[in-house]
């Protein structure tokens, strides 16, 4: 679902990011770090992703997917998933804005805490606003495996992009892809406030 979004005078519904470290007040939130940094392996995933299991194969057995492995961080999976999700965008949905452009949110605080409880539990939720853009509404999914992808793995994947770009209301996990100004407003939960919590309860 997508609905247009703007500055209404200071009355707009918050929103939520959870991100690695502590961003400052006012600071405006760049799009997904992973489409950014990794665009042309993504492409070439996307272009694997088309050709087939075998070419996927051949992806994931080259040095550069390799060297990515190696980081331990997940971002190698993270590159074919979406690789994946945007072939299903192109295939389902392509009139909605791409996971590659948006910034990541949540419409409540327990959406996001619960979101930092199971995928990022070192995260920062911040308390943001938006300014114009528009914000997708669709449904969070689970994560796969795919550092060695199987072709059983990969049409798992598809599926579930499939699933996500054609979600219906109502939505157990809704998440929020934004393509627009999306500002930081404050610092609502990091490890460093939990600390001091604790401290002052002890």
């Amino acid at each position: 679902m997508v609905c247009p979004c703007g500055d209404t005078g200071g009355t707009a519904q918050p929103l939520f990011h959870v991100s690695a470290r502590v961003l400052p007040v006012g600071h405006m939130l760049r799009p997904y770090s992973i489409a950014q940094e990794y665009r042309a392996l993504i492409h070439l995933a996307d272009l694997a992703v088309g050709a087939g299991p075998d070419a996927v194969q051949r992806l994931v057995a080259g040095a550069e997917w390799r060297d990515l492995l190696q980081r331990g961080d997940h971002r190698a999976e993270m590159v074919l998933l979406e690789a994946i999700f945007e072939q299903g965008r192109a295939q389902n949905a392509p009139r909605l804005p791409s996971r590659l452009d948006a910034v990541f949110c949540w419409r409540s605080f327990a959406l996001a805490r619960q979101f930092r409880s199971e995928y990022h539990p070192r995260g920062v939720i911040h308390r943001c606003s938006l300014g114009t853009g528009t914000a997708l509404v669709v449904e969070a999914f689970e994560t796969a495996d795919l550092a060695s992808p199987t072709a059983k793995d990969l049409l798992l994947v598809e599926e579930r992009a499939q699933r996500y770009w054609l979600a219906e209301t109502p939505m157990a996990f809704p998440e929020i892809l934004v393509r627009g100004i999306v500002t930081v407003e404050a610092v609502e939960c990091s490890e460093e406030a939990n600390r001091d919590r604790n401290r002052s309860s002890a």
